[in-house]
């Protein structure tokens, strides 16, 4: 995990991130429920996971999933936000699919992790810890994680919203 002496100044802290989707979120619902959809990734999947659905974004499904990124030069990553040398999977000239996704470096990064901050999280059945990239950000700060203090604040406008989307009659509109 980061340390709070290395991050930059300008670096969002996880209050500040929380305050932003606390104040979004309502603004969003109002939108969509007066016909003005506008989509957020983030909220389509929330509501698409109060509905029981599933979440088509693959840092709300609480494990990661390849998104193979292939480099100019043929070199294959698990993730875009991973492209490190020591998780470089092989070459698209070189090396089949099968081969790629067997990789031991690809085997590490999608194994399941669980943060320990989210074992007993009342939210956790929603964001499932997020993308693995956005950790470091939502446990900066011992105690405080900005999904959770988000999605306990905004459980009627979730429900709202999952309704109104996923609901019965000519109205319900479709994520």
């Amino acid at each position: 995990m980061e340390k709070e002496a290395e991050r930059s100044p300008h670096a969002l802290t996880p209050r500040a991130y929380g305050a932003f989707l606390k104040e979004l979120f309502p603004l969003w619902t109002e939108g969509l429920l007066r016909g003005r959809y506008i989509s957020v990734r983030l909220f389509d999947n929330l509501v698409r996971q109060a509905a029981g659905r599933s979440p088509e974004m693959c840092g709300m499904r609480g494990v990661c999933s390849p998104q193979f990124v292939v480099e100019a030069d043929g070199s294959v990553y698990p993730c875009d936000f991973y492209v490190l040398d020591e998780l470089r999977l092989g070459n698209i000239r070189e090396n089949s699919l099968d081969a790629l996704i067997s990789h031991p470096a690809c085997r590490a990064f999608l194994a399941p992790v669980l943060p320990a901050p989210c074992r007993d999280c009342p939210v956790f059945s929603l964001c499932r810890g997020g993308c693995r990239r956005s950790r470091s950000l939502f446990h900066a700060e011992e105690g405080y994680c900005p999904y959770r203090d988000f999605l306990l604040s905004c459980r009627e406008e979730l429900s709202a919203a999952s309704a109104f989307v996923f609901g019965k009659g000519p109205s319900a509109a479709r994520l």
